[in-house]
């Protein structure tokens, strides 16, 4: 299958721009121009890890719910009628 050079033009373009907007990125990095890391959570930690337990010891304890319904009153109440 034969390109058109626009289409080849198009990809060659497309392919600089993204390789110059990696270095740029670095470079910033590198300079200092750019905080490194993600410095909205690290502020919010303490309140995301409690949010973080609280979800997990909710979701234990709808489980643990669960599996006594399952014992107590659906598996040791089936009459079964031999």
């Amino acid at each position: 299958m034969a390109y058109t050079w626009d289409e080849v033009r198009l990809a060659v373009e497309h392919e600089e721009s993204a390789r110059l907007d990696e270095e740029l990125a670095e470079h910033e990095v590198k300079e200092g121009h750019v905080p490194t890391g993600d410095f909205v959570l690290r502020r919010r930690r303490p309140m995301l890890e409690i949010a973080g337990a609280i979800v997990c010891g909710l979701n234990v304890a709808i489980m643990a719910i669960t599996m006594n319904f399952l014992l107590f009153i659906w598996i040791l109440h089936v009459n079964f009628d031999f």
